[in-house]
């Protein structure tokens, strides 16, 4: 016995040309939403004083990191009044 769809072509899109099985049943599923990372069911690995130890040595070098770029960036501006100064 055939299986009746809503969608004709659904069936002739699960049908496998491989086997000479027809198919008897056919569930259409319509998913409204879903959440691959629901906050809900993922339980934290580390507390945040846990990872606030652990990632100090890096905001301090970020931190240097940004002073440093700041101290160039001044110096690049000083060096192009120098070379080319302003139009007035």
């Amino acid at each position: 016995m055939p299986v009746e769809s809503a969608d004709p072509g659904l069936v002739e899109r699960l049908s496998s040309p491989r086997t000479d099985g027809t198919v008897e049943q056919l569930v259409t599923i319509r998913v409204e939403a879903f959440a691959w990372n629901c906050p809900n069911h993922i339980t934290p690995r580390f507390s945040e004083r846990e990872l606030s130890g652990a990632l100090a040595p890096f905001r301090d070098h970020l931190a240097r990191l940004e002073e440093e770029n700041a101290s160039l960036r001044a110096e690049i501006a000083a060096y192009r009044d120098v070379v080319a100064p302003p139009a007035r």
